[in-house]
């Protein structure tokens, strides 16, 4: 196992802190005999009791990391708070983790196994709201007709089977990351005050590295604490002008609707109100297969033939389908086409 620096930026919030310091003592690993992990706390100015609850604790041991402190006098904001923990760490691998978070037990082992993986640049956790345990984030989809990035399956709950297996995304959320010390600093760390963490996982992308999510590692995550509690004044402002510069929308992919079809879902963008409707890929070929049989029914026979391929491509595993469609193709001499329905329902009749 490699060092290990924590890099926590904190705004007040101290009840929110001090589980994500307690969930750390609990869940860091012991270090090998010539490794150390740390956990460096950077203070943007906090005026509640984090300033005196961490200077008492600062330069201790904490668990088996080392737990230290940086303060500064105002807030300097999120990306600058981590660059300077990054800058001021001594580990091989950085975790950069929000004060509001809870990590739970085999998180970091999940996401150094994940690091591990060949061309892995960055790694996140499934994160988990923890009052419902339903999916905070689980990767970032991209869908510009709905307004960019969204949280892919946002909402679900923790054992929804898509979010169970690791998948490679264009960006993750800064919650909670890992990844090794050169490449942050060969990319140019946070270098954004907006999207800052998409930015980041994008330049991962653009260096040849993967972008990768684990569900093997869990983190409980509030969401938002700081900014929900605190005066919009004491914020430094953010934009997200200079990211649309850097990353305009042809660099980008739209990945959405190909998740949702490998995961065994149709999908409906309502672009109004910028939602997803997912419908269980046998349900929406079913349909299809009932307007091309209405089709057939009015002898618009070549609209009915490409109903039933649309749903037959929609729910490959149709023998209803397949059976229908290589009947109607017989009997308007397509034999040829024919053929490639009836041997893929010959194939799954014989799996029943």
């Amino acid at each position: 196992m490699a060092s290990i620096s924590f890099i926590i930026p904190v705004f007040n919030q101290w009840a929110y802190t001090e589980p994500c310091l307690q969930a750390l003592a609990r869940t860091i690993p012991a270090p090998k005999t010539d490794e150390k992990h740390e956990i460096i706390l950077v203070d943007n100015g906090s005026s509640d009791e984090t300033q005196a609850q961490l200077k008492s604790a600062a330069n201790t041991a904490w668990g088996h990391a080392q737990l230290r402190y940086i303060r500064h006098e105002q807030n300097i904001g999120f990306n600058a708070a981590s660059n300077a923990g990054a800058q001021a760490s001594s580990g091989s691998i950085l975790v950069f983790l929000n004060n509001d978070t809870v990590p739970q037990n085999g998180w970091i082992e999940g996401l150094l196994a994940a690091l591990q993986l060949p061309k892995v640049g960055i790694v996140g956790p499934k994160l988990l709201f923890p009052e419902t345990l339903t999916i905070n984030h689980a990767g970032y989809s991209y869908n510009p007709a709905i307004g960019g990035f969204f949280p892919f399956y946002y909402g679900k709950p923790a054992t929804f089977p898509p979010v169970c297996k690791p998948r490679e995304f264009q960006a993750l959320l800064g919650a909670c990351l890992m990844m090794r010390r050169e490449d942050f600093f060969a990319l140019n760390q946070f270098s954004l005050d907006g999207l800052e963490d998409i930015d980041l996982c994008l330049k991962v992308r653009a260096s040849g590295k993967r972008v990768l999510y684990t569900p093997r590692s869990e983190v409980w995550h509030h969401g938002g604490a700081t900014f929900k509690k605190t005066d919009k004044a004491l914020i430094p402002r953010m934009t997200n002008e200079a990211f649309f510069q850097a990353w305009p929308s042809a660099m980008l992919q739209q990945d959405d609707v190909r998740f949702y079809r490998e995961d065994g879902y149709a999908v409906i963008i309502h672009e109004d109100t910028q939602t997803v409707e997912l419908i269980a890929e046998h349900h929406a070929a079913t349909q299809l297969l009932k307007e091309a049989q209405v089709a057939w029914a009015r002898s618009e026979h070549d609209a009915a033939i490409e109903l039933a391929k649309r749903s037959l491509q929609i729910y490959r595993r149709n023998i209803s389908g397949l059976r229908q469609l290589s009947l109607w193709l017989v009997e308007k001499n397509r034999a040829d086409e024919a053929t490639e329905f009836s041997q893929q329902l010959e194939f799954l009749a014989g799996m029943r």
